[in-house]
């Protein structure tokens, strides 16, 4: 009898243990579902018409619908942006797994970059003109977009003679909105931008 009481205690014991580590398992669940990243609101990007690396326009039009991250570079730029383009390439071969997001790479020195030369610089970061786009126009339209639409820094090296530009990248979502401002130079950026996108994938309800 008493080997019975101690099993029946045993038993309980153990079902007890089994309750209390489901309940704890989804009160963590519930704990973490609720600190779920809400990425802010800073705004919608303006109506822009660029041209592309294959001289074709592009429009805010044609990326509505679609996640995307914008960077800042131009061709003949000895600084930031070999860096830039290539965290942008790594974002890219990731994004590509499950056909998620699309890349937008804007110069900032467009008297110069031209869509043929745009598209020699793209071909040399194995760019796929379907899912990465590299734009250019009329400076005034660029500017308006990175500037005034984008709120990112563009100014002149008059020793140089060449553009100063920020090295950010911004998240834009679905519906033309600017979500996350990340710092290029940051060696974590690809992991945090990735995080970002599996966000609005989430909030988009995107598979």
């Amino acid at each position: 009898m008493k080997s019975v009481a101690i099993s029946h205690k045993f038993s309980h014991l153990f079902w007890s243990l089994i309750i209390v580590g489901i309940t704890f398992v989804g009160m963590r669940y519930a704990l973490l579902s609720s600190r779920r990243k809400v990425l802010q609101d800073y705004g919608s990007v303006p109506e822009f018409q660029l041209f592309n690396q294959e001289g074709k326009m592009v429009t805010l039009k044609d990326l509505r619908g679609d996640i995307w991250v914008a960077a800042f570079i131009f061709t003949r730029c000895q600084g930031p942006c070999p860096t830039i383009t290539t965290r942008m390439a790594k974002l890219g071969k990731m994004l590509r797994e499950r056909n998620r997001a699309k890349l937008v790479s804007i110069t900032v020195d467009p008297d110069y970059d031209t869509p043929t030369i745009l598209s020699r610089y793209a071909e040399s970061f194995r760019a796929d003109s379907k899912r990465w786009l590299f734009l250019t126009g009329p400076r005034a339209q660029v500017e308006a977009l990175v500037v005034n639409g984008m709120y990112q820094a563009v100014g002149h090296n008059s020793r140089l003679g060449l553009p100063i530009h920020s090295t950010q990248l911004v998240l834009i979502d679905p519906h033309g909105h600017i979500r996350a401002i990340h710092n290029s130079m940051n060696p974590e950026v690809i992991t945090q931008v990735i995080r970002d996108i599996c966000g609005l994938e989430q909030e988009f309800a995107i598979n």
